[in-house]
């Protein structure tokens, strides 16, 4: 008693409900929801992989960075300590021969020889000067005068300055006249002879000697380190072309380092090398600073690299990502090369069962007629076919989608309507013998009654 409903009619011979080409399509469209499926899974394995990646990557190139900076910073605190080293050493050897009985007698022939046997590091002297700021102990200056303490330049300060202080002093970087050459001074006030006239004893630490502290704490390639006087002026550099620029205060250094903190890290955008990472220390008492450059490039570097290994790690999550989706490609497609065989394979038979039917409803002898049970428990007939139309005299056009009140007499209607309730409540065949006035006549039927179930709904 089941029929399609009539927005599906019987499908013609050789075509299937989707259409003559339903297979064919369904598979082209499977391969285009299992490519796009094989390019999701690659974009999100890669994401994925990034997403494990990135920060581990971007993290070891902030550690990077961060042990570049340290390194930097220690630098600056070696080198520091290392010229306060050198300095304290310098005072030590000053206080020592400031009790010298020589120097006390006022024998300066015998006070010369000392300090000419007196150990010094290479490339220093010693100085002595009167109060008039006359060198008691140096060579004559190339004028063939002897040279006195302010020829040294304003950066040793004056005699009288010196004097007043009455404290041991350290220089800023100033030019000798008679070694012609940029260095710093370690003076301290001593008394001369038995009238304890007062006098100056110093040092001399040439820039050369200083190079020499600031290369022994292995410097980088590519950085660069720097000793300043309290003035900001260069003491030394281990660039050789920038060592005897003394005389000039540094631009990019003095705004941040003077009279700021004795120790941190600051960019300078306008160094001649280029942008630079600076740090600096300036410990007390002495009141130099030691600094040391790092280009930006160089620190920047581990961010590059960083990046390129994101880059290269997409890449190869990428390609990893497609070749797994491509092998799971091969193996969802090879299973679903046997689903669509199979269906391939149902479609064929339902195609012929179609055909077969509609062989049988079009060419039987016998009257064949279908009912449909609405859900309100209501008949409707579906189809006639040919044999039922010339038996009956009824058109399969004028019954179909209409109950039996509609299309048929009233007691033929109430006939019918008695035997199709029956089959359905009892939900087994039936057969039964009629007699129905119908416009081909009046005629006795041997009638059987079938019912079918939607496979899809279960109704009748």
């Amino acid at each position: 008693m089941y029929t399609p409903p009539l927005d599906k009619p019987l499908p013609a011979a050789g075509q299937t409900p989707e259409g003559p080409h339903g297979s064919a399509h369904r598979a082209r469209m499977l391969r285009l929801d299992l490519g796009r499926t094989v390019l999701l899974l690659a974009v999100i394995f890669t994401m994925a992989g990034l997403a494990v990646a990135a920060p581990l990557l971007l993290h070891r190139a902030a550690q990077e960075r961060r042990g570049m900076e340290e390194r930097a910073l220690a630098l600056a605190h070696s080198t520091a300590a290392a010229a306060e080293r050198e300095v304290s050493a310098a005072f030590a050897r000053l206080e020592a021969l400031s009790e010298s009985p020589a120097l006390r007698a006022g024998d300066l022939h015998a006070f010369d020889a000392q300090l000419a046997a007196t150990p010094t590091p290479e490339g220093t002297w010693f100085v002595l000067s009167d109060q008039a700021g006359q060198l008691l102990n140096t060579l004559l200056s190339p004028d063939g005068l002897p040279p006195q303490i302010q020829d040294y330049g304003e950066g040793l300060g004056t005699v009288r300055e010196i004097m007043e202080r009455n404290r041991p002093t350290v220089s800023g970087v100033v030019w000798a006249p008679v070694g012609r050459t940029h260095v710093t001074a370690v003076v301290i006030p001593v008394t001369l002879g038995p009238d304890r006239h007062r006098a100056l004893l110093g040092t001399i630490i040439p820039t050369q000697r200083l190079l020499g502290l600031i290369r022994e704490q292995a410097i980088p390639p590519r950085w660069r380190a720097a000793l300043l006087d309290r003035f900001s002026k260069v003491i030394a550099r281990i660039e050789p072309e920038a060592t005897l620029r003394g005389a000039e205060p540094s631009e990019i250094w003095s705004p941040p380092i003077g009279g700021g903190p004795r120790a941190g890290l600051f960019t300078a955008e306008k160094s001649p090398a280029g942008p630079v990472l600076v740090a600096f220390v300036r410990p007390e008492p002495l009141e130099w600073t030691a600094v040391v450059e790092v280009p930006l490039a160089l620190l920047q570097a581990s961010w590059r690299e960083a990046l390129r290994w994101l880059l290269l790690s997409a890449a190869a999550l990428s390609a990893l990502g497609l070749a797994g989706a491509w092998w799971l490609r091969g193996r969802i497609d090879r299973s679903l090369g046997a689903l669509r065989w199979a269906a391939d394979t149902a479609d064929k038979g339902q195609r012929a069962a179609e055909a077969r039917f509609r062989h049988y409803w079009e060419h039987t002898p016998e009257g064949l007629y279908m009912v449909r049970v609405t859900p309100a428990g209501d008949f409707v007939f579906e189809g006639l076919n040919p044999a039922h139309e010339q038996a009956t005299g009824l058109s399969n056009t004028a019954t179909v989608g209409r109950t039996p009140e509609e299309c048929l007499p009233a007691e033929a209607a109430a006939t019918v309507r008695q035997h199709c309730r029956h089959c359905a409540e009892l939900g087994a065949p039936i057969r039964y013998t009629e007699t129905l006035e119908l416009p081909g006549g009046r005629r006795d039927w041997e009638s059987n009654l079938a019912p079918m179930r939607d496979p899809e709904t279960g109704a009748w």
